[in-house]
């Protein structure tokens, strides 16, 4: 099998010839390649070299356009510091009450400079390697608010106005949908949704506020032909009933969440991926240790499953940990 054929088999939860694995790999990409993550983050070109020269060296089922979470708010006019070697952080929001929204401009996904340059890594991406998957992303709703707004504003919002985040979601997810389907159109199979502020929320929060709003983003996805795996990480154990309700096709399972636990909220129809930890175990274990946590995610989630580490590859991570983690495991039976 090839690895876009192997990886798209386990999410459908079809035979795989050997578990399939997509480590979230951003800044380990940067620092193994010895490049700035601000390069990495800002052209194209490096971003997809650095990712090919992984692949030369290990086996990895899946390429990603990740990087930093500010790209469409950058395009919509969020200031941005850039570091060299770490992400860029934002100076600021873009809105500070419920009349701003009316004054905000998303530019058309081609026209933004640092959405347009993501799209570019799709299509260098399938140029290059047609025969490895393409994992896009956009920021899901709630996420995209708290940087619209401030998360903390955001979160106290949740409570003294949350229709001022309705509104703000109401405008957020048309265009992060035409974002996915010019990421799909460029060539990719599967696109991240990136929600990680929600899992500091409470369920009723979740249910009410956030919930409809991933479900209506991911059903965009899917009617123009994408899979959709979402990623909220921390514990969201309190979240999983809600979750199973969103039509996601993969969930991604923080180190902190039960496997099994999940894969009984969840159900078989989900893929699961994860979930050791990615500090403890892939940072500051050895290669044996990386090796067993992988053979017990296996066991635990069983199908559909696909491996990664339970968050971000750290970026200090070892040769051999990363090694040890795209071994070819079998999957369970």
């Amino acid at each position: 099998m090839t690895s876009k054929e192997r990886l798209l088999a386990a999410m459908r939860g079809r035979p795989i010839d050997r578990v399939a694995n997509m480590p979230l790999i951003k800044q380990f990409c940067a620092r193994q390649v010895g490049i700035s993550f601000r390069d990495y983050n800002r052209d194209h070109r490096v971003l997809v070299e650095c990712q090919l020269r992984m692949r030369e060296r290990w086996d990895i089922d899946c390429f990603n356009v990740t990087g930093f979470a500010y790209r469409e708010a950058g395009d919509c006019g969020l200031p941005l510091t850039w570091l060299a070697d770490a992400p860029p952080h934002p100076d600021g929001v873009l809105v500070t009450e419920r009349r701003d929204i009316a004054a905000l401009r998303w530019p058309a996904p081609w026209d933004g400079p640092l959405m347009s340059d993501r799209l570019a890594a799709i299509r260098l991406f399938k140029e290059r390697r047609p025969d490895i998957a393409v994992h896009g992303w956009v920021e899901g709703p709630f996420a995209q608010a708290a940087t619209f707004h401030g998360l903390e504003q955001t979160m106290a919002d949740l409570v003294l106005e949350p229709d001022l985040l309705r509104a703000l979601m109401d405008y957020i997810v048309p265009h992060e949908a035409a974002f996915a389907r010019a990421q799909l159109d460029a060539g990719a199979e599967i696109i991240g949704i990136g929600d990680a502020a929600a899992s500091v929320i409470g369920p009723a929060s979740y249910r009410e506020v956030v919930l409809p709003y991933e479900r209506e983003l991911i059903r965009a996805i899917h009617a123009h032909g994408g899979l959709v795996k979402l990623h909220i990480c921390g514990d969201i154990t309190h979240l999983l009933p809600d979750i199973a309700r969103t039509g996601a096709d993969m969930v991604d399972i923080d180190w902190m969440v039960d496997l099994r636990r999940a894969r009984a909220v969840l159900g078989t129809e989900v893929c699961l991926c994860g979930n050791f930890d990615p500090v403890a175990v892939l940072l500051q274990a050895g290669p044996d240790d990386v090796r067993d946590a992988c053979r017990r995610c296996i066991v635990e989630a069983g199908t559909p499953f696909v491996l990664s580490a339970g968050c971000e590859v750290p970026a200090d991570t070892g040769a051999d940990n990363f090694g040890a983690m795209c071994e070819r495991y079998l999957p369970a039976l």
